[in-house]
């Protein structure tokens, strides 16, 4: 991921050398400063072409930081790295690109777009993650419609809720910041308890004698061998889809609410239909949980360490649509503006 790296410091190299500061405090007061200082000035074409070259650095910046972070996020069309690298890296690793960098990453996206240059530059925000947003829940959710392999249909998981993020976002509104949160935060309790699944299920073959699952068709058996882990293992498949009631419906609620609420009508439809078109490879999976006849197939043993925080996890996926009152509260704290 080195070109990831040079974006990024490329970027910053931008900021830093118009403005002479990388702090997000500083640079957002400087460029209000800037701007009043350049709309008071008395010279018109001095001022227009100060204005011009000003808006130009600061722009080509934040354009390579958000590329820079587009690319770490998987988000459409800078998504084609992650498919491969999923299904190639050791499942830990993929565990770990999928779920427990996104938060960190998001987290410094919202930091950096609502703190610094959104006053001044917020239509290149509007823009930019209307666009990009959009395409990752388009790629995301037809993308694993052909998956066989469950590690890939996971990463076009991935690419179509982090569009969902995304989109929470773009209207910098505190709603729509909430209710980024809210995804995020059930998108990555309902991600960590599918890996855990597939982290635990160990093949039993004659050759190989731990053998990670990573075929889709190597859930056939599952049902029959473990059915409360089947059964967590469905549970998280909904959620995921945003099926009730699971903390994955109200989580895309809160999305769809949001884009209605900024007068986003079309964006919203399409977005809708697109969950749902994505839910098939969700319902895929559970059928082949489920109603798969097979003569023969292979067993499986079950690594049953950290089972009470599994748990606790497909527990909190059922309470929090019943209960969410405490989750809303939490997140409601957690901004600061």
């Amino acid at each position: 991921m080195l070109f990831l790296l040079r974006f990024f410091l490329l970027g910053s190299s931008f900021i830093y050398g118009y403005l002479g500061t990388v702090v997000y405090t500083d640079i957002h007061f400087l460029t209000l400063d800037l701007n009043k200082l350049l709309l008071s000035s008395n010279y018109f074409f001095v001022t227009s072409s100060i204005n011009i070259v000003y808006n130009f650095f600061i722009e080509i910046g934040i354009i390579l930081i958000l590329i820079s972070l587009f690319i770490k996020l998987a988000l459409a069309p800078f998504h084609g790295w992650s498919i491969d690298v999923y299904e190639g890296s050791p499942s830990i690793s993929s565990f770990f690109f999928s779920t427990i960098s996104k938060l960190s990453f998001f987290i410094f996206l919202y930091r950096f777009c609502f703190i610094t240059f959104y006053n001044n530059f917020g239509e290149i925000w509007l823009i930019y993650n209307l666009v990009v947003g959009f395409l990752s829940v388009i790629i995301g959710s037809f993308g694993g419609l052909k998956q066989k392999k469950l590690k890939s249909l996971l990463a076009y998981s991935s690419i179509s809720h982090m569009g969902y993020c995304l989109l929470a976002i773009t209207s910098f509104s505190k709603f729509g910041f909430e209710m980024f949160f809210f995804y995020i935060i059930s998108y990555i309790l309902t991600n960590i308890v599918v890996w855990y699944v597939i982290l635990s299920l160990k093949k039993i073959d004659k050759i190989y004698k731990e053998k990670t699952a990573k075929d889709v068709g190597d859930l056939f058996v599952l049902s029959r061998s473990n059915k409360v882990l089947s059964f967590s293992l469905c549970l998280s498949f909904f959620s995921l889809a945003g099926i009730p009631p699971l903390l994955g419906f109200l989580a895309k609620l809160g999305i769809f609410l949001n884009l209605i609420l900024e007068n986003f009508y079309l964006l919203a439809l399409i977005t809708i239909l697109c969950g749902t078109i994505s839910t098939f490879y969700y319902l895929r999976i559970i059928k082949i949980l489920y109603f798969e006849n097979l003569i023969v197939s292979k067993l499986y043993f079950f690594n049953s360490d950290n089972v009470l925080i599994f748990c606790f996890l497909v527990f909190l996926l059922l309470f929090l649509f019943i209960k969410p009152t405490l989750f809303y509260i939490l997140i409601h704290k957690m901004l600061f503006f």
